[in-house]
């Protein structure tokens, strides 16, 4: 059923939760709302954009105001760049009781892409605030403010030390600054979780073209 397969959705074992999830669903079960948006998650999860649109816009029909479809359908238009439209379902989303620091998040994002950076900042600002877990809003906060940059983004990695663009983002200003060794420990971090970002490569490259240059002055 539906709780069943959240469990299965929580530790990662998508395919598990979606075959559970199918089973579950039938003509007249009134849980049909929460097993389809649940399963649009799981199919945004794993890419498969189309499919998600397909069981949201099933679970939009039985329910207006379940999170999880505002949230997939809004993800869904946001992937296809329709960023009106996914502000529509992000800002019902984040009206919600629960998972609103995530609806914010992706609120906040929307604006950004539709470069109205006075609001998005300020939903980044009061997350912050609110939520002393939201790493990602201290990260996106780094990115606006160049002056509390460096801060912002060590609280992100503090909060979660697995978040491989917070790693990345402070090699590069570690770079920038001259702080090489630094540099070299956060860009060993983001390589730990993430080998294949391409992003490592390029600033591993970067660091040891400054380290020549600084090996030729001496």
């Amino acid at each position: 059923d539906y709780h069943l397969g959240y469990y299965y959705y929580l530790r990662d074992d998508n395919n598990k939760a979606l075959r559970i999830l199918q089973s579950a669903i039938s003509k007249n079960n009134s849980r049909n709302a929460l097993l389809y948006s649940l399963m649009s998650r799981i199919y945004i999860k794993n890419g498969d954009f189309e499919r998600a649109n397909s069981v949201a816009t099933k679970a939009y029909n039985y329910n207006l105001s379940n999170i999880n479809t505002l949230l997939s359908l809004g993800d869904i238009a946001y992937e296809n760049n329709k960023y009106k439209q996914a502000l529509k379902y992000y800002k019902k989303a984040a009206q919600s009781r629960s998972n609103v620091t995530e609806a914010k998040l992706k609120l906040a994002d929307t604006y950004a892409k539709l470069n109205n950076t006075k609001t998005s900042n300020s939903i980044y600002s009061k997350i912050a605030k609110t939520d002393n877990t939201a790493y990602k809003a201290y990260y996106q906060i780094a990115l606006n403010d160049p002056n509390a940059e460096l801060s912002y983004l060590k609280k992100s990695v503090a909060i979660n030390p697995n978040f491989k663009d917070g790693w990345i983002d402070l090699s590069r200003v570690m770079i920038e600054n001259g702080n090489l060794a630094q540099a070299k420990k956060y860009l060993e971090n983001a390589y730990y979780i993430d080998e294949s970002d391409f992003r490592y490569y390029y600033y591993q490259s970067l660091l040891i073209k400054k380290m020549e240059e600084l090996n030729k002055i001496k």
